[in-house]
């Protein structure tokens, strides 16, 4: 009987480190879906519409243990806007723009730059 208690403790204890890791690593499914659809909101708020947008990416920060939201535009190729949101209050914000490996100081879609 003890064996069977120490086998069933043993697994749980994996599976415990197993979504432990999960989400610490690659971010909660929850909180990944509620981000993006804070900056979709915030988006529409801006103008935007579905047809202007070619992708909404997240992108799972695992030191700040939160979501970047990265957004590209179709009338701007390879420029990615990089949208963050608060913890405090759920703003959400532009937190940079990208194109390549480089930070533009403007775009045509950053009329709510947070500085």
């Amino acid at each position: 009987m003890s064996t069977q208690i120490t086998k069933f403790i043993g697994g749980a204890i994996s599976i415990l480190i197993t979504v432990f890791f999960f989400l610490t690593k690659l971010g909660s499914p929850l909180k990944k879906r509620r981000t993006i659809k804070l900056v979709r909101i915030h988006l529409e708020k801006m103008g935007e519409t579905t047809d202007t947008i070619k992708s909404i990416t997240p992108n799972f920060d695992s030191k700040r243990g939160q979501f970047n939201i990265l957004v590209e535009f179709n009338d701007e190729q390879n420029v990615i806007y990089d949208y963050r949101v608060s913890i405090v209050d759920n703003s959400v914000f532009l937190n940079d723009i990208l194109i390549g490996k480089r930070s533009l100081e403007k775009g045509k879609h950053d009329s709510c730059y947070k500085y």
